[in-house]
């Protein structure tokens, strides 16, 4: 009976699609920033950061507050969904709270990169502004490029935002 019962948890979990990244093509550039006479360096970002939330009808699949790129090149915002053959709505909601200026830790050093991901920001009250269908395709990393909507206060922190 106890084989039994593992076989047919190792047959459900067969059929579970892998989780897998959806990246937002897109995405703001706020560049980083200097102010006052001693010319402190900040980190650039949306001044109104965007919550995008991926659905799966009324559930949320994957979230994350969208402060903006510091460079053009840098990595792409990414998403949780699943790698199956999926029609998810995409809700992008600007936040209510604006983002604080952070300063930039010049002897962090190659950490930078990794420690801006993290932040005590609070969205607030996030009001929709636009919600858009993506047609996930199983094994085809292309279907998962979800198109950045700009909200509509889509300025940055210190400097005008860049596409």
């Amino acid at each position: 009976m106890r084989n039994v019962v593992l076989l047919a948890a190792l047959g459900l979990a067969a059929c579970t699609s892998a989780r897998v990244t959806a990246t937002l093509d897109g995405e703001p550039v706020c560049a980083d920033f200097e102010v006052g006479t001693t010319k402190t360096k900040l980190k650039g970002a949306l001044k109104r950061p965007v919550k995008v939330t991926v659905l799966d009808g009324k559930t949320t699949v994957s979230e994350r507050v969208v402060l903006g790129k510091r460079k053009k090149d840098d990595t792409a915002g990414v998403l949780v969904v699943q790698d199956e053959n999926e029609t998810y709505t995409v809700r992008f909601a600007q936040c209510s709270n604006e983002f604080a200026p952070q300063p930039i830790d010049a002897s962090v050093g190659k950490d930078a990169k990794r420690r801006d991901d993290f932040t005590s920001y609070e969205c607030g009250d996030a009001a929709v502004y636009k919600e858009v269908q993506v047609d996930v395709k199983a094994g085809k990393p292309e279907s998962r490029v979800i198109a950045w909507q700009p909200p509509p206060e889509p300025g940055c922190l210190g400097a005008a935002s860049t596409p």
